[in-house]
């Protein structure tokens, strides 16, 4: 009956929040990384400068662009009306819309100049002739 209480040293009380009700654990959970095919596509090589290209890069379009020799590629979708890019004209660095003249700029991330639309970029490497493209599986 006397013994009112047992401390133990280096034990650390229960962490409690208001109306001393015990905190629930946290639990941190690690998205998993997407998986990402490479798909090399050497053809892209030969794109003149100042030109456009859809092609397919897995199962997906992809539009191309070649704006003074350097290669971006971006989804094949209009950030403004949903329309494919094929058939997409060249403005120096601007990409603009067949179906509704709205300009991407390539080198910006595809970012619109006027509002804060843009592009779905994707990765593109060129390493010694050869041009490969990252697509999610």
């Amino acid at each position: 009956p006397e013994v009112t209480g047992i401390d133990v040293a280096g034990v650390v009380p229960e962490p409690v929040g208001p109306g001393d009700r015990p905190l629930l654990p946290l639990q941190t959970v690690q998205a998993p990384e997407p998986e990402v095919d490479w798909i090399e596509l050497d053809e892209l090589i030969a794109l003149p400068p100042g030109t456009t290209a859809v092609t397919a890069v897995g199962a997906a379009p992809a539009l191309v662009c070649n704006v003074d020799g350097d290669l971006y590629a971006y989804r094949d979708r209009c950030a403004a009306c949903a329309a494919s890019l094929s058939g997409a004209a060249l403005n120096g660095q601007l990409v603009v819309c067949p179906s509704c003249d709205r300009s991407f700029d390539v080198r910006k991330a595809g970012r619109a100049p006027d509002n804060g639309l843009h592009l779905d970029p994707l990765p593109l490497l060129v390493d010694r002739g050869h041009v490969r493209i990252a697509v999610s599986t």
